[in-house]
């Protein structure tokens, strides 16, 4: 359970040497079994072939390692109003210019997401080695800015919202899947 890792201070950590490298998520620069971890943060989402970037990863992780992956999900959910400022704001635009094609653009991604359940992902995990430890959705919450942002930062950080939250997360039920803003999976490799 992630809510149950021992945390430490910042001061107590030693700095991390790291190298960043770009590369394809299918074709990965690094040899079989070859991290403890292997994180993954809205990734997924935007692949037809899910298992690729996901057996890729799970190649590079050492027997017993886990994987973490982070999927940001399209569907209606909260995250879907936080989107909503800025569609009203392309439909504002276009019905006075008279750019009435536009109005159908207004409510499309830039980018492609598929639409796959968490079944989809699940199966993928399993099919390329990994065994399933936890999948649920997260956050029922999402941050919309604007106006309402100071109160809602106010309320997000109250004690009876981050309980709210805290139980949202950890649940792993059907609301949760359905209502989160993405969903978290966490497998080990075996």
């Amino acid at each position: 359970d992630l809510h149950s890792f021992p945390t430490r201070r910042s001061s107590d950590l030693k700095p991390l040497h790291t190298t960043f490298r770009k590369a394809d998520a299918t074709q990965l620069p690094y040899p079989d079994d070859a991290f403890d971890l292997v994180m993954s943060f809205g990734l997924l989402e935007h692949f037809t072939d899910i298992a690729k970037p996901i057996c890729e990863q799970l190649r590079v992780l050492k027997p017993g390692g886990f994987f973490f992956a982070d999927i940001v999900t399209k569907r209606f959910s909260v995250d879907t109003f936080a989107r909503l400022p800025g569609m009203a704001k392309k439909v504002i635009n276009a019905i006075p210019n008279g750019k009435f094609t536009e109005l159908g653009q207004a409510f499309k991604m830039n980018f492609f997401e598929n639409n796959y359940p968490l079944a989809r992902y699940l199966d993928a995990v399993e099919q390329c080695g990994g065994n399933i430890q936890f999948a649920r959705g997260n956050r029922p919450f999402t941050a919309v800015g604007g106006p309402f942002e100071p109160a809602l930062l106010t309320f997000y950080k109250s004690p009876i919202c981050q309980r709210i939250w805290q139980h949202f997360d950890k649940s792993g039920s059907t609301f949760s899947k359905l209502w989160g803003v993405d969903w978290w999976v966490l497998a080990k490799k075996l």
